[in-house]
């Protein structure tokens, strides 16, 4: 929403409910807590534009703008909305973006955060404001088209919008942050409007319509910069980045195309690498190193980059040359994310992965409701094409264009969200109206790459397949290559015996004797991987720890079998034994044994503090003291692991089952219910059998069994506290 400034003012005092009614229908965020955030913190906003125009002395009583400004900015190809958006000239005439994060936070009982970018808010730890503030500006610093052609400053600041005392917020740890991204509350509103207008004299109205319909752009320099540093840091030695024979054959095969494609100089054209392989054969690590080599290849830096201001306007998309790696979970995104910007921090590496969610052409919630009120359509998920059609001739603004990437990597394209002939009740931020994400990567890229194992599609909204991703990619006009890592292993002790053993083992139809000379014991010692049964859950910690003792690293996981019970914990690793996820109560040796822990601590979905473990979190301290589920895990990977194997999955009468009532994935909602169903509809008719939602529950359950069990470098443990299932499994390994 795009306003001058004295337009905001006279709005906020005439018809501050009509304003914030916009804002609901622009974002699509409605809860009474942020209705009632705006209500209070937007008066005070105004209040402090009018006292810096006051102080702006270039501008007469009556002309009491300072530029332009927006509220709830959503940043290009991100999720994140900035509060408000201050843009004009600066006294030297260079454009200047101004970003203002308001809170209207209680302030009274905040005290130092637990590390620098945290605050202790009511007790729990939340972003420091100013930390929030520094991403905004970081990010539209290195990938906002119209900063990067203006080459605009960007700065800004935090604003709590109630009196109180902040010196909590400008003490040590983050004393350094606030001093370049500064704070101010109520109190200070004064020196906050001469900051404002040490940095906006006055207005410039194309900048500002060029940047608030700004797309997407990384600058040449920095993301070569960014690959060079990645590169540099991970060359010399053997880590996760190397590869080692199929990887680097099927490497060889990606970039050998990419160098045909961009030799025949046909930018018209679209091109679709599909990799395909099993867990462990090095997906990740071929997908970034793909995305390191592309961008040293392709990539020119250019010294001395001078855009004139008219460029931007040409809407002459081809001359971009994104190249994104692209991820399709949470975990995977927080993940990549902390792994970039560690790599490379001074260049704000984690602004070059983008979710899968970033493809969307536009749609949203808000968008739907306001569509069918409108034209009176009914905007269905299967009518998706029908509905971009409806939004674009309803003057809906093109979040992701055609061709804007020239090439995206795709980690993990299995867990892409398909909504054809789909019915999805989980929908992980991607609005389904919009149809399937695959297709709107190919649609915003020149050249993508799908790295896939269709076997690990394990939530309800994971339904892209390679027949979809094939199928897309004739719409689309792209042409088709398709690579196979089969036969490659890296995790396992490099046993793909081992993993042909988990395929056999979970698979009720499988006819193949279970081979478990993979496995290394005191009579086996030439096995290259160890697989354990424990008998109690504690037995489970003192042999991982024994092996991190040793400096290698492990964790513990388990399937969806208990509740997450401490999700909305602010530090769950502190309540009391019984009210965690989980809990066992049991005798050994005579001893009274209790065993606790939460699911992985995630605030924020940053799901990196369990997956890295990073200073200062509770996972650095004791690698132990969380457990992982599949979700979090999936293309991650640890020397040793823990399996607490807990009744979901159940060994009985020689096949696998599923016993319902212990499966507590929230993301398995709908599959859950239709067996459920179904099973009522069984009973009612006394048919025997299993029927196709059952199937489809039981091979989803197993598919989550087939990640856990596929983890592991070195070696596993397993606690299985259903008897009969462990006595199977027992049986197989004597």
């Amino acid at each position: 929403m795009l306003l001058k400034t004295v337009d905001f003012v006279d709005y906020v005092q005439g018809d501050l409910s009509g304003l914030i009614d916009s804002l609901t229908e622009r974002t699509g965020r409605a809860t009474p807590f942020e209705i009632e955030a705006w209500r209070s913190s937007l008066p005070h906003l105004s209040k402090i534009l009018a006292e810096a125009s006051k102080l702006n002395k270039n501008f007469s009583n009556t002309h009491l703008y300072l530029g332009h400004l927006t509220l709830e900015y959503r940043l290009p190809s991100s999720s994140s909305w900035c509060d408000a958006v201050l843009m004009g000239k600066n006294s030297d005439g260079k454009q200047c973006v101004y970003i203002i994060e308001l809170k209207d936070w209680d302030v009274s009982t905040d005290s130092v955060g637990f590390a620098e970018g945290l605050i202790t808010h009511k007790g729990n730890q939340w972003n420091h404001p100013s930390d929030q503030l520094k991403g905004y500006v970081n990010y539209c610093k290195r990938f906002h088209s119209a900063v990067e052609s203006y080459s605009a400053n960007v700065t800004g600041c935090a604003f709590i919008t109630k009196s109180g005392n902040i010196q909590p917020y400008l003490d040590h740890p983050n004393s350094t942050l606030v001093n370049e991204f500064p704070i101010f509350n109520l109190d200070n509103s004064k020196e906050l409007a001469q900051n404002i207008v040490n940095n906006i004299s006055e207005s410039d109205n194309q900048f500002a319509i060029d940047f608030e319909k700004g797309y997407y752009k990384q600058n040449r320099n920095i993301l070569r910069q960014v690959a060079e540093q990645i590169q540099s840091k991970v060359n010399g030695s053997l880590t996760p980045y190397e590869l080692l024979d199929e990887q680097r054959k099927g490497f060889n095969l990606v970039m050998g195309l990419l160098e045909e494609i961009n030799r025949s100089g046909d930018k018209s054209k679209k091109h679709v690498i599909i990799v395909e392989g099993p867990p462990g054969s090095g997906k990740s690590a071929l997908a970034i190193n793909l995305w390191i080599e592309s961008v040293m290849k392709f990539i020119t830096p250019d010294k001395k980059i001078k855009k004139l201001k008219t460029e931007i306007k040409s809407k002459n998309l081809s001359k971009t040359e994104n190249i994104v790696f692209v991820t399709t979970s949470s975990s995977q995104k927080s993940n990549w994310q902390s792994t970039f910007q560690n790599l490379a921090p001074e260049f704000s590496g984690q602004g070059f992965i983008l979710s899968s969610n970033q493809y969307n052409p536009g749609i949203s919630g808000s968008q739907v409701k306001r569509l069918r009120d409108l034209t009176g359509k009914e905007m269905l998920v299967k009518d998706w094409e029908e509905n971009i059609n409806t939004y674009f001739e309803n003057g809906g603004d093109q979040r992701s264009m055609d061709n804007l990437h020239f090439i995206s990597v795709v980690d993990e394209a299995h867990a892409l969200i398909n909504t054809e002939g789909h019915n999805i009740g989980f929908s992980s931020g991607w609005c389904l109206q919009a149809g399937p994400q695959a297709y709107h990567v190919i649609r915003s890229s020149q050249i993508t790459v799908f790295f896939t194992d269709g076997k690990q599609s394990y939530r309800d909204s994971e339904t892209t397949t390679i027949d979809n991703l094939e199928d897309f990619s004739r719409r689309l006009n792209a042409e088709i290559h398709k690579i196979s890592l089969e036969g490659s292993q890296f995790r396992c002790g490099g046993s793909k015996e081992y993993i042909e053993f988990v395929e056999n083992l979970l698979d009720n139809d499988s006819e193949f004797e279970l081979d478990t000379s993979w496995r290394k014991t005191s009579a086996n010692k030439s096995g290259v991987f160890d697989f354990e049964i424990v008998d109690f859950p504690h037995q489970i910690d003192e042999k991982l720890q024994s092996k991190i003792d040793l400096g290698l690293t492990a964790r513990i996981i388990s399937s969806y079998s208990r509740e997450w019970k401490t999700k909305k914990e602010s530090i769950p690793h502190d309540v009391a034994p019984h009210l965690m996820d989980f809990h066992f109560n049991y005798e050994c040796n005579s001893t009274e044994m209790i065993y606790s822990k939460p699911w992985n601590y995630a605030p924020g979905e940053d799901y990196s503090m369990f997956i890295q473990a990073p200073l200062g979190s509770r996972m650095n301290d004791n690698q132990l003291c969380e457990v992982g589920c599949p979700y979090v895990v999936r293309g991650f990977d640890y020397d040793y692991l823990g399996l607490l194997w807990l009744d979901d999955l159940v060994y009985r009468n020689g096949r696998w089952c599923v016993l319902i009532e212990n499966v507590k994935e929230t993301a398995l909602s709908q599959t859950k219910s239709r067996a459920k169903n179904a099973i009522v509809q069984k009973e009612k008719s006394g048919s025997r059998g299993l029927t196709e939602p059952e199937l489809v529950l039981l091979d989803k359950i197993i598919k989550g069994y087939r990640i856990l069990l596929s983890r592991a470098l070195k070696g596993m443990y397993l606690y299985v506290h259903d008897e009969e299932t462990k006595q199977y499994l027992t049986s197989i390994l004597n």
